[in-house]
This record gives C-alpha cells, sequence and structure tokens, in this order.
C-alpha cells in the first residue's frame, strides 16, 4: 500500500478512507520529540494521505513542525512520498535532477514556490529527504522555479520529438508564449488561445496512446497544467476558481495513480 503526505498545503485537511475518522485537538510542547507524535499511529490507522497545511505561506515555526512530522511520518509509519503545492513540470525535473546526482537543496531551490525554498527549515526538509530516499512530486499548475523557466519548453518538444509525437505550434513562438504567459498575459501575437488549447488538447490525446509508464503519466500532467496555467492568464483570473479546480483535478490524478503505481 502506497502512503503519501503534502508537506506544504494553504489549508489542512486529512483525507482518509475510514468513515470513523474523528480528530482530537492537542497541544505540543514548543519542542517536540518523536515521541510526542506517537498518537499519530492509532489516529491515522488506514490512512494513506495525510494533508498538512498552514495559515499563511511564511510560518517558518509551522514549516519547521511539518518537518518534523513528516519525518515521524516516515520513519514510523512508513509514507515514502511528500507532495509539495509547486509546479507540477518542477518538481518532476528536480525529483529527474535528485536521480541524477544533483544536490536536494539545490534542486528544491530550483522548484519550490521560492517563500519555502529559501527558508532555513527548508534545509532540513532537504536534508531529510536525500537521506531517506522520499519521492516527491508537485501538482500547481503554475511554474514555480527556475527548472521551469528555463527547461520546461525544451523538454516538451524532446519529449514529443522521442516519442514522435506531433505538436504543431513554433517553439521559438511557444517559448514567448511562456513568457508572458508566467507574467499572468496571454500574448496572441503569434499563437492564438485556440490554436494553443487545441493543440495542446490534441498532444495529451496523443499522449494516451504511448504505453503507461512514469514519465507518460508525468508529461499528460504537466501538459494539463500548462493549459490550465494560460487559460488563468487568457482569462486574467490568477489563480482563482477555474485554475483552482483543475489544480485540484490535477492532485487527484496524481494521488490516484502514486497510490495504484507508486509501492512502499
Amino acid at each position: 500500500m502506497t502512503k503519501f503526505f503534502s508537506a506544504v498545503l494553504s489549508l489542512f485537511s486529512l483525507f482518509t478512507f475510514s468513515k470513523d475518522f474523528n480528530p482530537k485537538t492537542l497541544v505540543l510542547p514548543d519542542n517536540p520529540t518523536q515521541e510526542d507524535f506517537s498518537f499519530l499511529k492509532e489516529e491515522l490507522k488506514g490512512v494513506q494521505v495525510v494533508m498538512l497545511g498552514e495559515r499563511t505561506h511564511y510560518d517558518a515555526n509551522v514549516f519547521e513542525m511539518k518537518v518534523k512530522i513528516a519525518k515521524y511520518l516516515n520513519k514510523e509509519m512508513d509514507f515514502k512520498t511528500i507532495a509539495f503545492e509547486s509546479g507540477v513540470y518542477d518538481v518532476y525535473k528536480a525529483s529527474q535532477e535528485i536521480k541524477k546526482g544533483t544536490n536536494t537543496s539545490d534542486a528544491l531551490k530550483k522548484s519550490i514556490f521560492f517563500f519555502w525554498s529559501k527558508t532555513e527549515e527548508a534545509k532540513l526538509l532537504s536534508y531529510f529527504i536525500e537521506k531517506n530516499n522520499v519521492n516527491i512530486y508537485g501538482f500547481d499548475d503554475q511554474i514555480t522555479g527556475e527548472y521551469g523557466r528555463t527547461h520546461l519548453v525544451t523538454d516538451l518538444y524532446n519529449y514529443c520529438k522521442n516519442n514522435k509525437l506531433k505538436l504543431d505550434l513554433n517553439k521559438a513562438d511557444f517559448e514567448l508564449l511562456m513568457e508572458s504567459i508566467n507574467s499572468y498575459t496571454f500574448d496572441e501575437g503569434d499563437i492564438t488561445y485556440l490554436k494553443f488549447e487545441s493543440e495542446l488538447q490534441k498532444l495529451v490525446r496523443q499522449i494516451s496512446y504511448l504505453q503507461e509508464s512514469e514519465t507518460q503519466f508525468y508529461w499528460t500532467q504537466i501538459i494539463k497544467s500548462i493549459i490550465a496555467y494560460g487559460k488563468d492568464a487568457y482569462q486574467k483570473k490568477i489563480i482563482l476558481s477555474a485554475a483552482i479546480i483543475v489544480q485540484k483535478l490535477i492532485t487527484l490524478e496524481i494521488n490516484k495513480w502514486l497510490i495504484t503505481y507508486w509501492p512502499i
């Protein structure tokens, strides 16, 4: 049974397959030890997905506490995957680079949102991920780091070339368009929105015919996130309802895939 948890969410929620979940309010010491989290074994019995949240993205003490909880879930309850509220592509790229030998801290700095990656607590999390062989993934439709800004378009076109997929969008024009989308503007000077969405939807359908694999799955999610990101910019709705709904759909698809295909 695959277990995983999200380390950085804006709200706290807990997904469980049990209808009898009854959360308790507990007061932990300022500097809790691993023993102080022992109550989680009973509270989370049978749970596969845990989400840890925060009131704002800038509470360092909350982030520190989440790192400690993540360590406990990993060491005592065998949770082995962390999900970040950061770009699908960015964190996927970070994961691939880490497997190639890139320092985990450097990879996270280039992938997850800056208000987490630049904290001291992020260094603790990076060390924990590296030493315990923890899997990572992202589920936000935005481009959230250097990886997305500098490598996404090239990697997309290389993936299409390597798998003989057709993407009828000029690469140079698409690069310029993605730059504008990153600024929450959809510049239709070279590529219209209808062309953008149509060609990427066609690409998703082409990928669906490829042999099922982790790479095939992730590129499907990455392209869906690009479509959502472009739609958000085109409609001038920065991180509003449409993007949030798509983000949740992407999250559910990734969660389902991880539970099914990533063994403990």
